[in-house]
Formats: structure tokens, sequence, C-alpha cells
């Protein structure tokens, strides 16, 4: 008996295997490597949302991302297990799902802000480094998020407040 092997195409990976005139289909493995599970790919893509907010100064709510769909999942499962069939529901794709209103500032409020000294830049360049700290709370959850100042204003503003500083003068 002998085995025949065929790679699928650009066509069949690339499609969208939802759309019923597509030659795509999801594989089990692809040639150049394993396949992402779901849980794998929003992992990934909360992971990337949370770096856009971050580079952007903006706290990111992790938690409430993966409530919100485990709350959208359980209630497909209740209404499945329920009628057998869902008429007009559909759990978001990642690209469907609002990342911008988890890093929103409406969303979420300012518990308190302080200042802490950054030991490794002030080391590096011989200047006390204070950088700015916001500690955000979402609304509706008890989790804090802490965003950082970036370090390059940090020492921006520590490097201008020398220049500023007075010289005292000897009599």
């Amino acid at each position: 008996m002998t085995e025949i092997l065929r790679y699928p195409t650009k066509e069949e990976l690339s499609g969208n295997p939802n759309d019923e005139t597509s030659p795509a289909f999801v594989p089990i493995a692809v040639p150049g490597g394993r396949v992402k599970s779901v849980k794998e790919r929003f992992n990934e893509r909360i992971n990337i949302e949370e770096q856009k907010a971050m580079t952007k100064g903006l706290p990111f709510a992790t938690w409430a991302v993966r409530n919100d769909i485990k709350d959208l999942s359980d209630e497909f499962n209740k209404k499945f297990r329920r009628q057998g069939y869902l008429k007009d529901f559909k759990i978001p794709t990642l690209d469907e799902i609002e990342w911008d209103k988890y890093s929103d500032l409406k969303n979420w409020e300012v518990i308190k802000e302080d200042m802490v000294r950054d030991p490794q830049f002030s080391k590096e360049h011989k200047v006390s480094v204070y950088r700015k700290r916001k500690y955000y709370k979402y609304k509706g959850y008890s989790n804090i998020c802490i965003v950082m100042e970036d370090t390059h204003e940090a020492l921006t503003r520590a490097l201008d407040s020398l220049e500023n500083r007075k010289v005292r003068r000897e009599k």
C-alpha cells in the first residue's frame, strides 16, 4: 500500500475556513510546524494588544478581556445545551473584539500617582532618575494596573532639572 502525501496550497492555508466558497481548511499539521490552538492565538493577541497599550503609556485590562470572552462562551454553551441550536449568536473573532475599550482611560480611574527612583538608570547616568508611576483600577474590577513613565522621558526630566539648578557661590 502506498501513501500519498499532498501538501496544502497557499489558498488552502490562507483562506477563511468559515467561508463556504473558500477552498481553505483548518489543517491538523502544517509542513512548517505545528498549528496553534485557538487559546494560544487568543493569548498571543492579548499580549500584542497589551504591548501596544503599554508603549502608549496606557493600562490594559487583560483580566477584563478574558472575563468578557468567558462570559460569551458560557452563554453560548448554555443556550446550545438547552436549545440544541443557536440563531443569531456568534462569539466574536479576534479581529472583531473591541480591543481599544480595554485601554481607554474613560474606563479606568486613577487611584494614586507617585514617583520612584530607578536605581539602574541612576547608576548608569550618575544622576538621580525618578520615574512617574500611576496606579489604575478598571471600573467594575478590583485589579490594579501600574503604568511607569518611559525611562528616556524620566532621564530628560532629571537632566533638565540639573541644568536649571542654581549653582551656589561661596563668598
